[in-house]
């Protein structure tokens, strides 16, 4: 499981695309189908930008079930089984 905070002051989409993509182990321009393909960047900013009242939404991407807060973003395998395929990072 990857987890990255909001404290940073980063939107939320780009929190979703940087822990993707160190998951992956590439870049974040390298990720194909790119999340805009998937889902609205700039809806899912907007739900996050004064978020405090518990607001989380899981979204799949890249084979990735992705649950995001305000306060992270967390990375796991779609199909997860216990903690095998899952890794933290801040």
């Amino acid at each position: 499981m990857e987890s990255h905070g909001q404290r940073e002051g980063r939107r939320a989409s780009t929190r979703v695309i940087e822990a993707v993509a160190r998951r992956e182990g590439i870049s974040p321009a390298s990720l194909q189908p790119p999340l805009y393909e998937v889902v609205d960047p700039d809806a899912l900013d907007e739900m996050f930008r004064n978020a405090h009242d518990g607001t989380r939404v899981i979204v799949e991407y890249y084979g990735y079930e992705i649950e995001v807060t305000a306060d992270f973003v967390r990375v796991r395998s779609a199909v997860d089984d216990g903690n095998r395929g899952t890794a933290t990072a801040d």
